[in-house]
C-alpha cells in the first residue's frame, strides 16, 4: 500500500510541474455520493455498498482539497462475517489538465475510521471487532463542473488501506468507486477581461498620447520621454529647427538657435512642469533650473538691479482656492531650488495665478501637463 502511495505521491508532484489546465471554477462545493466496494477476501463477507458526503474546493488549475464523511457496510447473514465503518477524510486532488468544466485528477488523503466486525459463522476470522483505525488511499478519478446550471458530477476509485492488527486479517486493502452529485457553492466568477493593449499615438513619436506633451509633433522628428522635440543643447529651440546646434549653455540664441547679442538683462527660461496635484520638482525640471540658475548668477553680477520673476500655474482640475494655494507651492519649489544654486533670495519674487492662465487646453491629459507649470524670466530694474 504505501508503495502505491509513494507511486501517486511522485505523479502528483510531476503533474504540478508539468501540467497547464485551462481556468478552473475555483468556487467550493458540496458533493452528495454512493460506494461500491471490492472488498478484501480478508473479511469473509460480501460486497460492501455506502454513502458519502463531501466538502471541496479546487484552488487552482492544479491543487485542490476535499474532505470526506463517509458509512459502508458489507456482507449479510449469509456470509461468515458481517462489517460496518463510518469515518472521515482528507484528499489532496491534483488536476491533470482537462478543460473548464472537465477536470480529471489523482488523489492521495488520509482519514480515520471506526469498524465494527460481527460474525456469523465460527469460521469467521474474528467472532467480534469493534476498533478505530488510521487509513490512507489513493486513487483518480474526474469531476465535471456545471456552466450554467447549479449541478455537477463527480467519480473517482482509490485503493484504501489500514491495518487491523488482528492476527489472521492484518492489512486490509479495499477496490472503492464512487459517483456522486456535485452542488457548487456560489455565483461562478467571469474571467478577467483583458487588459487593452491599444496603445494611441496621434503624431507617431513613440510617446503615447497621455503621456506625450507636445502633440502634434511632425512626423520624423526625434522626441524625448515627454513626446517633445530634443533640444540636445538646452537652448530652447528644438534639434530639427535648430540651425546652430551645440550652443553653450547659457548662450542667448535666435529662433534658428544661433547665439545673438546677450547684453540685456530680459530673458525668459524653458517652463518648469510638475506632475498631476504636485510641487515636487521632477528630474527633468532640476536640469531645466540647473542652466537657469548659471545665466542668472551671471547676469548677477552683470546688473545689480536683477529682478527673478517666478510664476506657479496650475491645470483646471480642482477647485479655485486650491489651485492658487498649488501655484504658490509650486513657486515656491522652484525659488528653493534657484536659492540652493546660488541665486540670492533678494532677487526673486513669485507671484500665483492659479488655473486664470492656461496656455493650452485644459479638455487633453496633454494639455493640463503644459498647464501644470512655472514661469521663469528675468529682467533688470
Amino acid at each position: 500500500m504505501f508503495e502505491a502511495t509513494k507511486l501517486v505521491a511522485a505523479s502528483a508532484l510531476a503533474v504540478f510541474t508539468l501540467s497547464a489546465a485551462a481556468q478552473a471554477d475555483t468556487r467550493p462545493y458540496i458533493s452528495l455520493g454512493g460506494n461500491i466496494i471490492a472488498e478484501d477476501s480478508d473479511r469473509q463477507s460480501d460486497m460492501g455498498y455506502g454513502g458519502k458526503i463531501a466538502f471541496g474546493k479546487r484552488m487552482n488549475s492544479v491543487l485542490g482539497f476535499e474532505l470526506q464523511g463517509f458509512y459502508n457496510e458489507f456482507g449479510g447473514s449469509s456470509d461468515p462475517a458481517e462489517w460496518e465503518e463510518y469515518g472521515v477524510g482528507a484528499d489532496l486532488n491534483v488536476f491533470m489538465g482537462g478543460s473548464e468544466r472537465f477536470a480529471p485528477y489523482l488523489l492521495v488523503g488520509a482519514g480515520v475510521m471506526r469498524s465494527e466486525a460481527t460474525a456469523n459463522s465460527l469460521l469467521a476470522p474474528v467472532q467480534s471487532l469493534d476498533q478505530r483505525r488510521a487509513f490512507a488511499n489513493v486513487g483518480a478519478g474526474f469531476k465535471i463542473f456545471p456552466d450554467t446550471g447549479v449541478m455537477g458530477f463527480t467519480a473517482d476509485y482509490r485503493f484504501r488501506a489500514f491495518d487491523t492488527n488482528v492476527a489472521g486479517i492484518g492489512d486490509i486493502g479495499d477496490h472503492i468507486v464512487s459517483v456522486g452529485l456535485l452542488f457548487p457553492v456560489g455565483s461562478k466568477s467571469a474571467g478577467a477581461a483583458p487588459e487593452s493593449t491599444t496603445v494611441v499615438d496621434t503624431d507617431g513619436d513613440g510617446v503615447p498620447d497621455d503621456r506625450d506633451l507636445c502633440p502634434g509633433t511632425p512626423a520624423g522628428v526625434a522626441v524625448d520621454a515627454r513626446g517633445c522635440p530634443r533640444d540636445s543643447d538646452g537652448d530652447g529651440v528644438p534639434d530639427y529647427l535648430d540651425k546652430c546646434p551645440n550652443t553653450a549653455a547659457g548662450v542667448t540664441v535666435d529662433k534658428d538657435g544661433c547665439p545673438v547679442d546677450a547684453a540685456g538683462p530680459n530673458r525668459t527660461f524653458e517652463n518648469v512642469n510638475f506632475e498631476f496635484d504636485r510641487s515636487e520638482l521632477t528630474d527633468y525640471a532640476r536640469g531645466i533650473l540647473d542652466a537657469a540658475s548659471t545665466v542668472i548668477n551671471q547676469l548677477s553680477g552683470e546688473h545689480a538691479g536683477l529682478v527673478v520673476q517666478i510664476d506657479g500655474h496650475t491645470d483646471s482640475v480642482g477647485s479655485p482656492g486650491y489651485n492658487m494655494a498649488l501655484s504658490e507651492r509650486r513657486a515656491n519649489s522652484v525659488k528653493q531650488y534657484l536659492v540652493r544654486k546660488g541665486v540670492d533670495a533678494q532677487r526673486i519674487e513669485t507671484q500665483s495665478y492659479g488655473l486664470t492662465k492656461p496656455i493650452a487646453t485644459n479638455d487633453t491629459d496633454a494639455g493640463r501637463a503644459l498647464n501644470r507649470r512655472a514661469e521663469v524670466r528675468t529682467r533688470a530694474e
